[in-house]
């Protein structure tokens, strides 16, 4: 089992953070949990759980634009970087949030581990920089044709990174591209999960665009996998950039629907919108077909998807509490 002297993972209660934390739960890794008090609150009972099976992962209250962070950096050998403003609407109503948090705080990084001398880092970007494909399946080498404020973040985020490694031949990087993740614990922000949550609450599901949007899903429990398959390898990966996604998984909104709905056994109310009404979705900024070539990251990095969106979608629905909204 490879073990260094400590990995700092940001933004490590969120929904693919509290999952590589479980990963890392089963190994003596010693491990330094970032993330906000907010997240910390909410997820108390969590920290407790995971406290309890492994003494060498501590959690920490610290801003990834903080002088703190450039203390807490130290005797670091590697860096998980996962922390992100994210969500379309959440990011285009907080325009200097998103930049200082996802671009000005991976600059952060950077400097951290320029200071303190560690030579490796893994970056959470996105696949929302690809923007709309322009061939059938998005591998790695698809043009960057990002379309909203959360994209650029992640492009500029991306250009940072690799210019810091022009400078500094010791530094090794990964960035990975997150396609459609979704999973218990998420916010109702995004389809699947507000989809669930508001079939709890009898409500209404607007579906923004005519449905046919498709997208390849992913479940958090894979994700995470892909992650730490990522650490594990990072000696024989160096500067890549691999697309972190399930290529069988993919499916249009209405057709996620009607998976909802014959898991649940309940009929869901639905209102197609193709106007985008009160909405940040415009029609100029919306993506209609995003679908996931994982190829060169289930060949290099050891690892196939498990879990299908059948099982996932049984596993969000099977929650007692989904979370409306962001954490204070």
């Amino acid at each position: 089992m490879l073990k260094e002297k400590k990995i700092i993972i940001t933004g490590a209660l969120g929904l693919v953070g509290k999952e590589l934390l479980k990963i890392f739960c089963k190994t003596n890794q010693k491990i330094y949990a970032v993330d906000l008090q907010g997240q910390i609150n909410r997820y108390a009972d969590f920290i407790k759980n995971i406290k309890m099976k492994n003494k060498n992962i501590h959690f920490i209250n610290c801003d990834i634009n903080s002088k703190k962070f450039l203390k807490i950096s130290k005797n670091v050998s590697s860096i998980i970087h996962l922390a992100a403003v994210l969500g379309v609407e959440n990011t285009e109503k907080n325009i200097k949030k998103c930049w200082n948090v996802n671009t000005l705080g991976t600059n952060n990084i950077l400097q951290a581990c320029k200071l303190n001398r560690i030579n490796h880092l893994i970056f959470s970007s996105s696949s929302e920089v690809y923007g709309e494909q322009i061939y059938s399946k998005i591998d790695e080498s698809h043009p960057l044709l990002g379309k909203n404020i959360y994209a650029m973040s992640k492009i500029a985020s991306e250009n940072y990174i690799t210019e810091y490694k022009k400078k500094n031949k010791n530094f090794n990087y990964n960035i990975l591209r997150l396609f459609n993740t979704y999973g218990k614990g998420q916010v109702a922000k995004f389809f699947i999960t507000k989809s669930c949550y508001n079939l709890k609450k009898n409500k209404k599901i607007i579906i923004n665009g005519n449905g046919l949007q498709m997208r390849s899903y992913s479940y958090s429990f894979d994700t995470a996998n892909y992650i730490y398959s990522c650490w594990k390898f990072k000696n024989k990966v160096k500067n890549q950039i691999f697309n972190i996604g399930n290529s069988q998984e993919k499916y249009n909104l209405t057709q996620l629907l009607n998976i909802i709905s014959s898991i649940s056994k309940k009929k869901i109310k639905f209102k197609i919108d193709k106007s985008f009404y009160k909405t940040d979705r415009i029609k100029a900024r919306e993506i209609f077909n995003r679908l996931c070539d994982n190829r060169k990251s289930v060949n290099k990095l050891k690892y196939r998807p498990k879990v299908n969106i059948y099982e996932g979608i049984k596993k969000v629905l099977s929650q007692k509490k989904i979370y409306s909204d962001w954490p204070k």
